[in-house]
């Protein structure tokens, strides 16, 4: 992770970072086909926004980000819905950056400059947390020293989830952009800087408070990137609440994080897709699983705007139990 690192190994670390902001589909192509992979498909929550006047708006459908072939095989409602929409909404135009991008990006707002260092960013006790977490799976301190606490915690998140088999090359966003490629045209919700930007200008005991909260949780199945894919993958919206919002009741010092990160952007991409909206077209709407849930999450704000929001029932399926 120096300044001279091999172009391999540096493309390998942009393309964990993009996975970790959302961003996973920027990665390399590869050859892979979902047809041929076995195991159990997904079936998550898939949500259908109505206009005021009755027309079809938006189907929204949540993303985690790394995930395995299996997991992008969905019920056939979801192929229709997507089928049927004229437009791909992701969060980030997936079009609209490269690897050099990302490194570009992480030069600007993760490296710190010298002469100063992590330490100067987090308190000792920290530091030693993060060696002996960095020892556990091989590797030293001392590269992780150049970078701020809120880009360590994307490191790690998204080396954990790879660690346990989840890869971004088969994130639903990345799958979803693979198969507009050509197809459909795909409208970004926000740009990579600004995604950067919102965990690059956390304040610093926030940052801290992640980098604790990641660590101590790192290994964890229940609560971790592992039982989000899960609840995700079975449409168990109440377990994707209490996994994603579990770090803001056990350390307060993140209420920061979770306003900027999650609230804040729930609103201004909410508020986006009512303004796209008003062309009466119809969208296919992919969104990070976080930004799906919770009395402030985007479905919910959706109501707010005047759409009639609800979720759609699989055959066979007790879905619409679920509203």
């Amino acid at each position: 992770m120096d300044r001279h690192t091999p172009s391999r190994r540096r493309a390998s670390s942009w393309r964990t970072f993009a996975a970790a902001l959302a961003c996973g589909a920027l990665a390399a192509p590869a050859a892979w086909s979902v047809e041929a992979s076995v195991g159990e498909g997904s079936t998550p929550t898939l949500w259908r926004a109505v206009r005021e006047d009755g027309r079809e708006s938006l189907y929204l459908i949540g993303s985690v980000h790394l995930g395995r072939p299996e997991m992008l095989h969905f019920p056939a409602a979801v192929d229709a819905a997507y089928a049927r929409a004229d437009e791909l909404v992701l969060e980030v135009d997936v079009e609209a950056m490269g690897l050099d991008g990302f490194g570009e990006l992480t030069e600007r707002y993760a490296r710190i400059e010298l002469p100063e260092t992590l330490r100067d960013r987090i308190s000792g006790e920290v530091v030693q947390q993060l060696a002996r977490y960095l020892e556990m799976r091989g590797e030293p301190l001392a590269p992780y020293l150049s970078f701020e606490p809120w880009f360590l915690v994307t490191q790690i998140q998204a080396r954990e989830a790879e660690r346990i088999g989840l890869d971004p090359l088969y994130g639903v966003d990345r799958y979803f952009a693979q198969r507009a490629a050509g197809k459909k045209p795909v409208v970004g919700l926000e740009s990579v800087e600004s995604q950067i930007q919102v965990l690059a200008w956390l304040p610093a005991e926030t940052q801290e408070a992640l980098l604790v909260d990641t660590l101590e949780h790192v290994a964890d199945t229940r609560d971790g990137t592992e039982g989000l894919v899960r609840a995700w993958q079975h449409g168990d919206d109440a377990e994707v609440e209490r996994i994603v919002y579990r770090p803001m009741s056990d350390a307060p010092k993140l209420a920061v994080y979770y306003e900027r990160m999650l609230f804040g952007r729930n609103e201004s991409m909410t508020q986006r897709l009512a303004s796209l909206s008003r062309d009466g077209k119809l969208r296919f709407v992919v969104v990070g699983a976080a930004h799906m849930v919770g009395e402030r999450g985007i479905p919910s704000l959706l109501r707010d705007y005047g759409f009639r929001v609800e979720r759609v029932a699989y055959a066979g399926s007790d879905a619409a139990a679920r509203e």
